[in-house]
């Protein structure tokens, strides 16, 4: 595993849940690829911002600001 340092604020949240499938679960995404490809990209979209921040309480997950600030990027959530 690498240092928290050298990962992506992305990585980092994921991590904090337990891995890609549990995030997934945790926001429930029910395709856990969208997950996979904020760890590809480093990045997550914005609109995931509310349902990750309450998942967190929910879990008991402990994001900081500055994390959460860092691991977001504007963007629309697309039609399926």
């Amino acid at each position: 595993m690498r240092s928290m340092e050298a990962q992506t604020p992305a990585q980092q949240i994921v991590d904090a849940f337990g891995g890609i499938r549990p995030t997934a679960r945790a926001i429930g995404i029910g395709n856990h690829n969208n997950v996979q490809n904020w760890l590809v990209s480093g990045r997550i979209r914005e609109h995931y911002r509310a349902d990750i921040v309450a998942a967190a309480k929910r879990k008991k997950v402990k994001l900081s600001r500055a994390l959460l600030k860092a691991a977001f990027v504007p963007g629309e959530k697309r039609a399926a």
